[in-house]
């Protein structure tokens, strides 16, 4: 979802847009209660509070199926901006092992703590 204006938002599901009257977000109590300042959410609008945890939800899910294989889709993706940039990222210290050969994403150093810097140009 993305914020147009100050009283709409644009929100799309496998590339169509949908312009509900309403609908429920379902997301974790930080950003339930008005954490990040999501548009609608302040706390005052929750429908269901549960005691589970994300982390216990997502648990008992691989528990139960056991194998997990994700779907592979392109959901975002960087706007391309007015004039060339370089966008810079810290990451696993083996993350370069993970770059295929071509990639836009070049390592560039460590951090102090020992994370690895990647570089990615864009524009």
């Amino acid at each position: 979802m993305r914020r147009q204006s100050a009283s709409s938002i644009c929100a799309t599901t496998a590339s169509r847009s949908i312009r509900p009257k309403s609908f429920i977000v379902a997301t974790n109590n930080y950003r339930a209660g008005g954490g990040g300042h999501f548009p609608g959410l302040d706390g005052s609008t929750i429908v269901l509070e549960a005691p589970d945890t994300n982390r216990e939800v997502i648990q008992r899910y691989i528990a139960e199926h056991k194998t997990i294989v994700p779907a592979t889709a392109q959901i975002w993706r960087f706007a391309t901006p007015a004039h060339k940039v370089t966008v810079s990222f810290d990451s696993a210290p083996n993350a370069a092992t993970l770059l295929s050969s071509g990639s836009r994403v070049r390592p560039i150093g460590s951090t102090e703590t020992g994370f690895l810097r990647l570089a990615l140009e864009l524009g």
